[in-house]
């Protein structure tokens, strides 16, 4: 999803959360692969996390609330308004952001439960889609949310 004045002039938002919602409401399992980017709302839509699931990401997945690049602008506006040298601050706080920066760290708090091999996908997914078939009749029922806005 995109944010600005375009995605509200467009509704984004909105044709997000009902996405989001339809993830939500959906009764089957659920298991998500995080490749690369993944923040905010569209990150936290991927899959129901109220239900049992199951998450991998590569090495390169890089998620969370804000991507560093454009996220420090958005987030430290007030301190980057009273800077002498605004441009220098961002640079500043992005350094500082990427050196603690670990995706073991991300996935601890985002959820992931693994961090593999991307040649491990295959295996991993097809495995998934057995088990997933063999509990579905535990893991059915009905939607965790109401109806969709």
């Amino acid at each position: 999803m995109t944010i600005g004045r375009a995605a509200e002039r467009r509704a984004t938002i909105r044709h997000g959360a009902r996405a989001i919602a339809a993830v939500y409401q959906a009764r089957v399992p659920q298991a998500e692969l995080v490749l690369r980017r993944v923040y905010g709302v569209g990150g936290a839509g991927i899959v129901n996390r109220h239900r049992p699931g199951r998450s991998w990401a590569w090495p390169s997945g890089d998620w969370g609330s804000l991507p560093v690049r454009g996220g420090v602008e958005a987030a430290f506006r007030a301190e980057l308004e009273g800077a002498a040298d605004p441009e220098r601050e961002v640079e500043r706080i992005r350094r500082e952001l990427e050196a603690v920066a670990s995706p073991f760290r991300t996935a601890e708090h985002f959820g992931i439960q693994d961090i593999i091999d991307p040649r491990d996908s295959r295996a991993l997914l097809c495995d998934w889609v057995r088990d997933a078939y063999r509990l579905l009749p535990e893991q059915t029922g009905r939607p965790s949310f109401g109806t969709r806005p």
